[in-house]
């Protein structure tokens, strides 16, 4: 399962897995628990590097 980041609030994902340190496609959320709780996919892919 993975977290459908379209249904978290505007301005709460921001994408920074190009800075050092953090690997490609990292994302740092700034969601409720509740509201991230919400936007889980199951049938997403978790997607791992």
């Amino acid at each position: 399962m993975a977290v459908d980041t379209s249904k978290l609030p505007k301005g709460s994902v921001s994408v920074d897995g190009d800075l050092p340190g953090l690997p490609s496609g990292h994302v740092s959320v700034t969601a409720t628990p509740e509201q991230i709780v919400n936007a889980i996919n199951p049938s997403l892919p978790l997607v791992c590097d």
